[in-house]
C-alpha cells in the first residue's frame, strides 16, 4: 500500500512543526492538512516547503499539545493533467504525467477505502456464480 499521508501527535516545543511528508505530489495544491479532523487552509493556517517536503504552521495557528496532525495528499482529478487533440504530437512526459495523476488518485482511493473499512482486507475473494 502506497504512503499518501503522515500522522503526527503535536508535542510541546515543536507545535509549529515542521511536519514532513513522505509522499510524492504533482502540485502544491495536492497537499492537505487536518488537525483533529478539522481541515486547515494553506497560507491561513500553514505554509508548504516543497523543496524540503514539509509544512509549518503559521504563528497563532499551531495545534495544541496532543492534537493529531495529518499531512496528506489529495490529487486533483479534474482536469486531467494533459489533454490530447487529434493530429497533435503526443509527448512521453505528458503521457507519464497523466498516468502519474491516475496512479496517485488510485492510491489515495485505496488508502481511503481501507481506513473507512478499518482494518485490512484478507482471505480469498471469489467472483462468479454461487454454488
Amino acid at each position: 500500500m502506497a504512503v499518501t499521508s503522515n500522522l503526527y501527535t503535536a508535542a510541546s516545543g515543536s507545535l509549529a512543526g515542521p511536519y514532513s511528508y513522505s509522499f510524492p505530489i504533482i502540485a502544491d495544491t495536492d497537499i492537505r492538512v487536518s488537525v483533529d479532523g478539522t481541515i486547515k487552509t494553506v497560507t491561513t493556517h500553514y505554509t508548504i516547503d516543497t523543496s524540503n517536503t514539509r509544512i509549518t504552521f503559521v504563528g497563532g495557528q499551531e495545534p495544541s499539545v496532543g492534537q493529531v496532525v495529518i499531512v496528506y495528499r489529495s490529487t486533483d482529478e479534474d482536469p486531467i493533467t494533459n489533454t490530447f487533440v487529434a493530429g497533435s504530437t503526443i509527448r512521453s512526459n505528458e503521457l507519464n504525467d497523466n498516468f502519474k495523476q491516475l496512479l496517485y488518485i488510485a492510491q489515495e482511493t485505496d488508502n481511503q477505502a481501507l481506513s473507512t473499512l478499518s482494518g485490512s482486507m484478507m482471505n480469498n475473494l471469489t467472483f462468479g456464480k454461487g454454488a
